[in-house]
């Protein structure tokens, strides 16, 4: 632990993954050490970066795996080894990856999405892939959209009440720094087109939300509610968030 610790708190370890045009030329392998790696996160990291973008992430350490949720059935219908999966209760829904039960035949659906190993054998490095079926994990996964929702209340609660300064937190808490001005115009227009479309089907904006975030959070209004959320959906998914730079 103690020679972890010092690896992840050197300056080496927690440099940007930027490097100039001049670095560029004169040590393109980066034998020097001039800059960090860009990769993207571990499947475990990048729940746990959704989870607390929205709100969500409990702090508790230790203590028993938890049931998060997954597909229906995931677990119920693997031969020969098939188990119940108990949904978790209040907090511990919302823990981190590292607490996630697993079985060594059947790994958690999105960890697996994300090059999770499994446990049939040892592993020494982990793969990383990309393909179409993590970006529809990241969109439409429930376990991630319900992090998109409660991250769009963050938006319309955490600002004072211009959609500028919404987009502007929303962007910081997903990627860690000010939107540029282009981005912000991307942005407003997903909004603003977001909102026409909710405005005029409110069944839409309710059904998008979700029964229990809107009992959890009675008095916001739905329509800009959902709108921020399905901002946030995008936010969640964009490749700076999920991509160590």
């Amino acid at each position: 632990k103690q020679l972890i610790r010092l690896i992840v708190c050197s300056a080496t370890y927690r440099q940007s993954s930027h490097r100039s045009a001049d670095m560029q030329e004169r040590d393109p392998m980066n034998r020097l050490l001039t800059h960090g790696p860009r990769f993207r996160v571990d499947a475990e990291l990048l729940r746990d970066i959704t989870l607390a973008a929205s709100g969500l992430l409990s702090t508790n350490l230790g203590g028993p795996s938890v049931f998060p949720w997954q597909p229906p059935g995931t677990s119920e219908n693997v031969e020969f080894a098939s188990f119940p999966w108990k949904l978790s209760d209040g907090g511990d829904r919302y823990r981190r990856g590292l607490y996630t039960f697993w079985k060594r035949r059947t790994l958690y659906p999105s960890f697996a999405t994300f090059n999770a190993p499994n446990r049939t054998s040892s592993c020494t490095r982990r793969s990383r892939t990309t393909n179409p079926l993590q970006a529809l994990v990241a969109l439409n996964d429930p376990a991630f959209f319900e992090a998109a929702v409660h991250l769009g209340g963050r938006m319309l609660d955490e600002s004072d009440g211009s959609c500028t300064a919404a987009l502007n937190r929303g962007f910081r808490l997903c990627v860690g720094r000010r939107p540029t001005s282009q981005e912000v115009d991307l942005l407003q227009n997903l909004h603003d087109s977001e909102t026409q479309r909710l405005t005029a089907d409110v069944g839409a904006a309710l059904a998008l939300i979700g029964v229990d975030a809107l009992s959890r959070y009675p008095d916001r209004n739905v329509t800009s509610w959902a709108a921020y959320a399905t901002v946030a959906n995008v936010l969640l998914s964009l490749d700076e968030t999920i991509t160590r730079e």
